[in-house]
């Protein structure tokens, strides 16, 4: 992305899960105050936060959009999309123009230019209420920082690990720039290393 000079955005949706019709009946309890305390069900017709089935039910709908739109994930990773020809025997990327990875409702967009990534986003805002979170800095609490002129994007979960560290009442702790030993050297294509690391 940083040698192509591609533009990363990402977006959330609002209320996602509740654009999903449930698939099963499913019955809940009515709160008292609704039922002069008095043991009364609903049948839910749409999809409610914490139901096993509802991160499915959303993938479904979401990704009939996606391909509606004529994107196909990849073979090998379902959560992310593009469009792809398979005219040839393996299905293979034909200058990819955007790339969206999927996390539940979280989206970052890959796009080789900025117009590609917000012509998506006036698209599928038609179809959904999303949250335009423009340039990634931060994408399932990894820190995302770009600089355009050295042609870098750096990576850091260092908020992220300290938060753990609080948690679990770690106080003082020794930073390490990598988790492996100094003494390990990494060469190019060495079928040895695993057993390096290991010992």
């Amino acid at each position: 992305m940083t040698i192509l000079n591609w533009d990363v955005e990402n977006i959330d949706f609002d209320s996602t899960f509740l654009y999903s019709k449930i698939d099963h009946e499913i019955y809940i309890k009515l709160p008292a105050e609704l039922t002069n305390n008095t043991n009364e069900y609903g049948r839910l017709l749409k999809s409610l936060y914490d139901l096993k089935q509802t991160s499915k039910i959303w993938a479904k709908i979401f990704y009939k959009v996606l391909e509606a739109l004529e994107f196909k994930h990849l073979n090998y990773e379902p959560s992310i999309f593009s469009r792809f020809s398979t005219r040839i025997s393996k299905t293979i990327f034909i200058d990819p123009k955007l790339v969206i990875i999927v996390y539940v409702d979280d989206l970052m967009l890959l796009g080789k230019t900025s117009t590609v990534i917000q012509q998506f986003k006036t698209t599928i805002g038609k179809q959904f209420n999303i949250k335009d979170l423009e340039p990634t800095q931060n994408y399932l609490k990894i820190e995302i920082s770009r600089d355009r002129t050295l042609e870098t994007i750096t990576l850091s979960q260092e908020a992220y690990l300290k938060a753990v560290l609080r948690k679990f009442g770690i106080k003082t702790y020794s930073p390490r720039s990598s988790p492996f030993s100094d003494d390990i050297k990494l060469k190019l294509n060495d079928k040895n290393f695993a057993d390096q690391a290991i010992k």
